[in-house]
């Protein structure tokens, strides 16, 4: 276990991303002629395709108005984001509407110019009427383990269809809310929606005491788990160590780490220990508008499942990728770091 949190550490230093949650970033759409959003093409209900995972992030090949930029797929995430001008350099920029918003890392503002009425196009679906925020400045990498990261979308997605991510297959489903059918193999995890992103009840052991807490679900944040300086200074949890923790939009992320005995969402248990980092206040707030959260939870757990998302209904759906039938009602162990 402690060879494999070293190599961790040493990946995380050479380049690993920890991206990034947007508390307020939603720009309004342009007005047009069609309804804006994203949609299927003509006579789909469904469609399949490949994404790149990187430092438990998933990327997907996206082409914006004729240029394909990949971006990290994220439910914390409310806007479609580019993080480099020189992504789509034939974009004007001139006299659009300047925006800020605060994201991980900094209490600095993140600043971004809004570009509107745009056109989508991926895989078995199309957007139209879209906007996008283009960053004036940001210390996230153009390029992680030789994937190039021009930025990050989410919402338009996860609003409008139901989206099923195969971490170890590379796939991502998505499927029309009247067509789906879930696999009576997974277990059906209970999410509330709040500001269009989903928040889910964990049970977390931290020196053999347990605490429930609601986490942010945050596929675009490669971590295991995060844990807000609010609920540490109120209920201190174990032994803690410093450990560099990596890169947020606002800045660089600071904190320490704790070791994580066990922790259950549903009836999925992870019972060998992991670490959980611990940001501090100015990296993490605690607070999501009006809404508390105790932490978010990342792709370094999630990335061991098939996860489906299910606004529609407050549902995540979690599954083996190996669909074992006998994990039915029962407890499934899985090994985390190693």
């Amino acid at each position: 276990m402690k060879r494999s949190f070293q190599r961790g550490v040493i990946r995380w230093k050479t380049m690993i991303l920890y991206l990034v949650l947007i508390t307020s970033c939603s720009p309004a759409l342009a007005s047009s002629s069609k309804t804006p959003g994203i949609f299927f093409a003509k006579g789909k209900h469904h469609t399949t395709f490949k994404f790149f995972k990187v430092a438990n992030l998933i990327i997907i090949p996206v082409t914006l108005e004729g240029v394909t930029v990949n971006l990290i797929l994220d439910t914390g995430m409310s806007s479609i984001l580019l993080f480099h001008k020189t992504s789509m350099p034939h974009l004007v920029l001139e006299n659009k509407n300047t925006i800020a918003f605060s994201g991980l890392g900094g209490n600095k503002p993140v600043k971004g110019i809004r570009v509107d009425n745009l056109a989508l196009e991926m895989p078995g679906s199309e957007g139209q009427g879209l906007s996008i925020v283009v960053l004036k400045s940001t210390q996230i990498p153009k390029v992680i383990n030789n994937v190039r990261i021009d930025g990050v979308f989410g919402y338009q997605l996860f609003t409008r269809f139901i989206v099923k991510i195969d971490y170890k297959n590379q796939l991502i489903t998505m499927t029309d809310p009247s067509d789906f059918k879930r696999t009576l193999l997974a277990s059906a995890i209970p999410i509330e929606i709040r500001n269009a992103k989903p928040y889910v009840l964990a049970l977390v052991t931290i020196d053999e005491i347990s605490r429930p807490m609601n986490l942010l679900v945050d596929t675009g944040a490669s971590a295991y788990l995060m844990i807000s300086k609010k609920l540490n200074s109120s209920q201190p949890l174990g032994k803690q160590s410093r450990i560099p923790l990596g890169i947020g939009m606002g800045g660089i992320l600071r904190g320490r780490s704790v070791m994580v005995n066990n922790f259950r969402l549903g009836n999925i248990q992870i019972s060998k220990d992991f670490k959980a980092q611990l940001p501090n206040e100015k990296s993490y707030p605690a607070s999501d508008g009006s809404f508390e959260r105790d932490g978010t939870l990342g792709g370094g757990i999630l990335n061991q499942f098939i996860v489906t998302f299910d606004y529609f209904n407050g549902l995540m759906y979690i599954d083996s990728p190996h669909n074992e039938r006998n994990r039915v009602n029962t407890v499934a162990t899985i090994s985390v770091g190693g």
